[in-house]
């Protein structure tokens, strides 16, 4: 690598993008190229007790109890921050709970890097904070998943829908001072359920409202058997229709809308993908040559599909020998084949869900 671009940081993130592409395209089971963003799971504190959360299934006494060593986050700042584009801080909890999150906030902008920050935004209320936040902010994802009060707190239980939309506003007024080409964005995060489907064109309606650019909607995965009756799969109609009306409304009024696609459209008679199909539907993986998550012990992990193996951990060695050790190598080359990992096989972020994708119990 050439000494100026290593010297020059957005050079250097510029070109290891890049070569990640370049990886990425070829399949290589080698990578070149550092990841282009980062989870860090160094805390799993929360003030909510979501009914869809995997929290649930934690036995009490163990929740926001999780201790991490900060130095983890140093080490991994200093040997991979210089190559992220982005960085998201915990998808274990509520990252603005965390004890040194003011801290990563400014390691974040010694590095030049973008924070992608997953909140529930009931925390969101501090002007000193919000600020802070924005100078390093990409976009701010705010998990909200129903468009009334009464469905919006039998979900989020311990939140208070006024006061989250409050806050929501309130960041807003902040953001705003900000030039648009350089002002971070605003996505709202909504988890399919039988309980908040019907709610879709409305929540359409409030995204607007709350100045969002774009709407993110993925299917509740059962964790547990009383939330069964929760499961679209069992409401496969209703849920198309609606789903076809937010797309309707999102287009009328100009969001941006991620949403999972109809079912039925992709499935044998099942409701399955047939083996036969299995290869031919995989997508590129986001994961596997640009991005990683670190947990508060040090584990790395290749992606948030549950079941996925444990590919190393960097209190034991260095990121980079991980990223290209013999078990990522494998994961890599196994990908577009007829016998990925099983963690691959049923990948709910390249695949369009099936029933047991949305089944872990």
């Amino acid at each position: 690598m050439h000494i100026l671009i290593k010297n020059d940081p957005m050079k250097l993130k510029a070109y290891n993008e890049t070569l990640a592409e370049e990886e990425q395209r070829r399949h290589s089971p080698i990578d070149r190229a550092m990841p282009t963003s980062m989870v860090m799971n160094m805390d799993n504190q929360c003030n909510l007790r979501c009914i869809m959360c995997i929290r649930q299934r934690a036995p009490e006494g163990t929740l926001n109890s999780l201790s991490y060593d900060f130095e983890i986050f140093r080490r991994v700042a200093e040997e991979v921050f210089p190559y992220l584009r982005r960085v998201q801080l915990t998808t274990a909890g509520e990252p603005l709970m965390a004890k040194n999150f003011r801290k990563q906030l400014r390691i974040i902008k010694k590095y030049s890097m973008k924070l992608d920050l997953v909140t529930n935004a009931t925390l969101l209320d501090n002007d000193k904070l919000i600020e802070e936040i924005l100078r390093v902010l990409g976009y701010l994802h705010v998990s909200i998943d129903a468009a009334t009060k009464e469905t919006y707190e039998s979900i989020r239980i311990g939140a208070k829908f006024e006061q989250v939309i409050k806050n929501i506003k309130k960041f807003n007024s902040f953001r705003r001072k900000i030039p648009q080409d350089k002002r971070p964005r605003l996505a709202l995060l909504y988890v399919l359920m039988r309980r908040n489907i019907e709610e879709l064109p409305q929540f359409m309606k409030l995204a607007k409202e709350l100045e969002a650019e774009a709407v993110t909607m993925t299917h509740v995965i059962i964790l547990q058997k009383k939330m069964k009756k929760e499961s679209l799969v069992y409401h496969k109609e209703l849920a198309n229709y609606y789903m076809m009306v937010a797309q309707k409304k999102a287009n009328e009024l100009n969001l941006h809308l991620n949403i999972p696609p109809l079912f039925n459209t992709v499935y044998d008679v099942q409701g399955r993908r047939s083996k036969n199909n299995l290869k031919s539907e995989f997508k590129i993986c986001p994961f596997l040559w640009k991005q990683a998550i670190i947990n508060w012990n040090g584990d790395v992990s290749p992606c948030c599909v549950t079941g996925c193996p444990v590919m190393g951990n960097v209190k034991k060695k260095p990121f980079r020998e991980i990223w290209n050790n013999e078990l990522y190598q494998e994961m890599r080359k196994k990908l577009n084949t007829d016998n990925p990992f099983d963690c691959c096989k049923h990948c709910f972020i390249t695949h369009p869900p099936d029933e047991q994708s949305l089944y872990h119990i």
